[in-house]
């Protein structure tokens, strides 16, 4: 019989345009499960400053919980999430600790909103780290520098946002520089995590390798 985790989570992590966003969300479709992009709530926070004109020039002064207390599903399903000004604030505020603590106390309690037999499919950079150390099963995806730098100029063409290539692997890169130095909850391959290198694989081949570790996990917890 199989016994539900305490910990319903599938944790996939990485750094920006690997592709894990795009798994994350075909997981959940496929399993029934629930998904959540933790990118979206910095992204959500980003934008709460730029319309409210929040000054950011003492960090440490901001009042983050009021900041957090606006998010709400409006918010979080706002077209001007995608802005490219937006992203950039995001991956800035992202570094302050104390925005970090925030939002863990509300990603936490997206478990507390599952019904019984189901998990919570989520992607970001620290959630099988720190978020959630106990997930049941996590990954994380990664790709070179000029895959995803391909990848995200070709999504941004898409949208209409015109980049150079060298533009977008330059700002991929101070992403990854600020991801990987923060002194807060900072992008790393968590010990027990399955690392997927994307550069050489397509969208159907990440998603196929995934469900191939999920589909044997669960076979082993119901055998």
């Amino acid at each position: 019989m199989f016994a539900h985790p305490t910990v319903p989570v599938i944790a996939i992590d990485g750094p920006s345009a690997s592709g894990k966003g795009t798994v994350a969300r075909r997981i959940a479709d496929e399993y029934g499960w629930v998904y959540f992009d933790s990118g979206l709530l910095y992204r959500a926070v980003g934008m709460i400053i730029l319309t409210n004109q929040v000054d950011l020039s003492h960090l440490d002064r901001v009042n983050w919980a009021t900041i957090v207390a606006q998010l709400n599903p409006v918010v979080m399903a706002h077209p001007d999430l995608k802005l490219e000004s937006v992203g950039q604030l995001a991956s800035r505020v992202a570094a302050v600790e104390a925005l970090r603590t925030q939002l863990m106390y509300f990603q936490c309690n997206l478990l507390s909103k599952l019904s019984s037999d189901q998990f919570l499919v989520m992607d970001g950079r620290d959630i099988g780290t720190v978020i959630f150390p106990d997930a049941w099963l996590k990954f994380y995806i990664t790709a070179s520098v000029g895959v995803r730098a391909q990848r995200r100029h070709s999504e941004m063409k898409k949208r209409g946002v015109h980049h150079t290539l060298e533009e977008v692997a330059k700002d991929l890169e101070a992403r990854d520089f600020r991801d990987l130095s923060r002194q807060s909850a900072p992008l790393k391959l968590a010990h027990d995590a399955l690392l997927i290198d994307t550069s050489h694989l397509t969208a159907q081949e990440v998603f196929q390798r995934l469900c191939y570790f999920i589909d044997a996990k669960l076979k082993k917890a119901f055998a």
